[in-house]
């Protein structure tokens, strides 16, 4: 069992240090050395997280924007519909566009609106979308040189997907001040 300690005032500017004495386990005070290295290893953690979803998110996001650079080709636009999808927890729309082209005398088909994928679109999104391309009509789609099977409707990036590589880059920060402010707390002391 834990009790705290009256709190006591640091040594400059107000600083409050709140003191807990563990009974029973003999240890530590929670401004001690003990506890600084497990607030290091915490921030070392949320740092390699955040470290490991940029190396990840910031080639995946360069790929999307190399789409702005592809050609343009004319697809027919085959289906144009709003499918309306449940879980046991949610209900969202997505845009259901397949289009198609003939590429070296082959058929290529794609339901690609963007490169990150389509899951949860707001209703009025994919209103939008099944609008701009209805059922029927040629439309403008963005190939890719290297592979012409690979083909995408609306090419870049929308801010939806800079959530996850908002997310890494706040863990990393995150990360990177509790481990600063640790170490600079470790070298401190005497």
């Amino acid at each position: 069992t834990a009790r705290a300690e009256p709190l006591q005032r640091g040594g400059g500017a107000g600083e409050i240090r709140f003191a807990v004495a563990w009974t029973g386990v003999g240890c530590a005070v929670c401004d001690g050395y003990l506890m600084s290295r497990w607030v290091v290893a915490f921030g070392l953690v949320v740092l390699t997280m955040g470290l490991y979803g940029l190396l990840v998110e910031i080639p995946r996001l360069w790929g999307i924007h190399q789409s702005t650079h592809w050609p343009v080709v004319q697809v027919h636009v085959v289906v144009s519909d709003v499918l309306h999808k449940s879980s046991r927890k949610s209900k969202w729309t997505e845009p259901h566009i397949r289009y198609e082209r003939v590429v070296d005398g082959q058929l290529i088909s794609s339901e690609a609106i963007w490169l990150s994928g389509v899951a949860g679109t707001q209703p009025f999104e994919a209103a939008r979308l099944v609008a701009q391309f209805p059922a029927g009509n040629v439309a403008t789609a963005f190939a890719d040189p290297q592979q012409p099977t690979r083909m995408v409707l609306e090419p870049g990036l929308a801010l939806p997907m800079w959530s996850q590589f908002a997310i890494s880059l706040a863990a990393f920060l995150a990360g990177f001040a509790i481990v600063w402010d640790a170490w600079r707390g470790l070298r401190k002391r005497p």
